[in-house]
This record gives C-alpha cells, structure tokens and sequence, in this order.
C-alpha cells in the first residue's frame, strides 16, 4: 500500500482539457498523490475563452471567475491540508493578474515545480541581442496593436517587478540542450510536452482504419478559428479567403501524385461541423489522435505545430507549408518555420505557387542525424527515458512505499 502524503495544486493559465490531461501525466501523479487542478483562464485571460471548444468537466477541476475567490481557494486548501504541498505552476508573468497570483504562490508554504520546455527549435535563440530586438521591433510595426503594445509594456513591467517579489521556483524541469537554465533552486532534465507523450505512448492502430497510411495534416486551427494570436491581441497574417483554397489545391495535387490521400488532424482546441469542415474540401478530420496518426502515416504536413516532434520521433517525411502572406508577413511564423525547415533540411513549400512535383521526395526528405540532433536540443534532457511524472515521484516528490 502506497502512503500518501503529499498533495499537488496544478495551476492552469489556460482551459484545462482532458488533452491537458493526458499530456501533464495528472492519472500518473494521483498514484503518489492527492491532485487537484485549478483552471484559471476565466479569471486570466477572459478574452481568450473563445479559443476553446472542450474543456474536462471532471471533479478534480476546479474553475474561477474572480481573482480573489481563487486567492481564498487556494489559501484554504493550503492552510487545511495535513500533507505537504507541491504546486505545479502553469501561470507565467505576463499580466498584473499573473503577477498577483505568482505572489500569493511564492508567499505560501509550499514546494513550487515548474516547466521550461517550449519543444520547438526557436530562431530567436541563436540571435544576439541587438537582431532579436530589431526582429521584435519588426513584428510590432507588421502585425501588432496599440493594445498588444500595452499588454507587452506591462508584461516587461511585471516581469521586472516579479523578479523581485517571487521566489524561484523549487523545481525546474526544462527539455533541451537549447533551454537548459539555472533559475532555480533545482534544476532537473525532462521532456517536452510532446515528447512526455511519445514515452508514454500505448495506442494502437486497427488494420481496418481509414486513415492508416495516409497524409498528415497538423492543424492549427488559425485562420479559421481564434488561437493564440488572440491571447497576444495581434493581428493573425493569414486570411481565411486566400489560406484554404491553396491548401486544398495543395492536397489534391500531393494526393495525385502520391495516391495516398490527406487527413486532417485536429488541433485540441477546436471542434469542426458540417460547415466548418468544408475549408479543407470535406476531409476527414480526425480528434485527439495525433501521435496515432503521424505514427501510422506515410509522411507530414505542417504549418507551425508543436506535433511536428512526432514526425520527428517516429522518423516520419516532414513537408512545411507556407503561403504569400506569411512571406509578405516575414515575421515570426515564417522564420519559425523556415528556421525548423533548416533544422532538419525538410521541404519549405509556398502553397501559393504552382505545385511542383520535385519538391516531393518522401523517400528523401529524411536526415536522421539531424532528426536525433534536434530531439536532443528541443524535445529531452534525459538519457533515461523516464517520463516527467517519474521524474516528480523519483526525483522531488521521493515518496516510500510501506507495506
């Protein structure tokens, strides 16, 4: 019999959905652990709510609309627990609202565990300082608001002043050679999200699915439905009216040249309908099941999407779409993607262009050295392939097992 004797707080910025779930290991913590999620988007970021189409209605998911009645919860829950608490903190210092509730965690008595694994390469990073804020200036002139530049001054502000009214976090588990840190009082190696996932990965794959062997296309869900450009109150540089016609006319050239047909995958934010659906030419459109997919795929499509590491860690054909307008844009999204393009020499195909078949070469279009160098900067700091949960249980949480 396992004793329990900790209790772990996760705070979430944003929905929590059973995707979150999943991807936090929350059924894995419970086994050493009493787990309770604090969804916070509503008091947050109340704008962004539109973004989300599901959330996990379960017990253990408490949710607040104001700051204060979160701040009484969390207090209580705290103060009354007889175990030793841990907080996982999803909230970043970006707002005066962050800022209050890092405050309150800081000031607690508690154990603070935290995350720093993006699990994508970043151009940025290998800019000196003066060409990263030339590429920010560029983006605020191109694509943001006079609110975004707002927010942005106050997150600079709050930030600043976090620095010197919250402590470090306890724990620090980062992903990546290229994020690795020395913010905290511990540092430990992890895994990306993403990469978590693939260690933990146990599907399988009926021989009679319809989509075995296909084409994979990583939604974003953006231009169509609101994402994160709506959480940063910028401006989005794709339009609806010119993105999908392109790409449809893209799959249906890449699914008569290869024979194999082009299935959506789904990002978890978003759920299609009847009408919805139509903006890729009514095909299937497939949720939650995107490792499964790209694991079983011929090759994969992508914009800009995180689920890029599974194509890379099941050594899967990786093709990167663009368009005139992000070119036009040259900013952010284009030079994320044309800098993943170089990491790991896939093609950067412009969808506004006439299709060319040279392009394709699935059998090619793989470097696995750059494929394992890229794992090992983004996607893990372990050799071990324990899971982030095994590393809280082993490595922090340290509990004994009693008869």
């Amino acid at each position: 019999m396992l004793k329990i004797d900790t209790k772990i707080i996760v705070l979430a910025a944003y929905r929590f959905r059973e995707f979150d779930r999943n991807r936090f290991e929350i059924e894995c913590l419970r086994q050493s652990s009493n787990v309770v999620i604090h969804d916070l988007i509503d008091v947050l970021y109340p704008h962004f709510t539109s973004a989300y189409h599901t959330f996990d209605a379960s017990d253990d998911v408490k949710r607040f609309t104001s700051i204060l009645d979160w701040k009484a919860s969390y207090e209580k829950e705290v103060l009354s627990s007889c175990q030793e608490v841990y907080v996982i903190n999803h909230v970043p210092i970006t707002t005066i609202k962050d800022l209050f509730v890092n405050i309150v965690v800081s000031r607690s008595n508690v154990k603070i565990i935290q995350y720093k694994n993006p699990g994508i390469a970043n151009y940025l990073l290998e800019l000196d300082l003066l060409p990263s804020l030339v590429e920010k200036l560029i983006y605020v002139i191109r694509r943001s608001t006079f609110r975004w530049l707002g927010a942005e001054l106050v997150k600079r502000l709050v930030q600043l002043i976090g620095k010197f009214v919250c402590r470090n976090s306890d724990f620090l588990l980062f992903a990546g050679d290229k994020y690795e840190t020395a913010s905290s009082s511990k540092v430990l190696p992890a895994n990306s999200f993403d990469y978590n996932s693939f260690l933990n990965f146990k599907g399988g794959f009926s021989e009679n699915d319809t989509i075995k062997d296909s084409i994979v296309f990583v939604d974003t869900g953006a231009p169509l439905f609101d994402t994160d450009s709506l959480l940063m109150r910028n401006t989005h540089p794709l339009t609806k009216e010119r993105w999908y016609p392109a790409l449809r006319a893209f799959f249906d050239n890449l699914e008569s040249l290869t024979s194999f047909k082009v299935v959506i995958a789904a990002h978890p934010k978003h759920q299609y309908d009847k009408k919805t659906k139509k903006v890729f030419g009514n095909r299937d459109i497939i949720h939650g099941r995107t490792q499964e997919m790209i694991r079983n795929s011929k090759a994969v499509i992508v914009r800009n999407s995180t689920a890029i590491s599974y194509a890379i860690l099941y050594n899967k054909p990786i093709v990167i779409v663009h368009s005139n307008e992000l070119l036009k844009d040259n900013n952010t999204f284009y030079k994320s993607i044309k800098f993943w393009s170089k990491e790991l020499s896939c093609p950067f195909i412009n969808i506004d262009l006439p299709f060319d078949s040279n392009n394709i070469n699935f059998e090619k279009n793989i470097d696995k050295k750059l494929y394992q160098k890229y794992i090992l900067n983004y996607l893990t700091s372990r050799e071990d392939q324990k899971t982030n949960c095994q590393v809280i249980k082993e490595e922090i949480l340290n509990h004994e097992t009693i008869s």
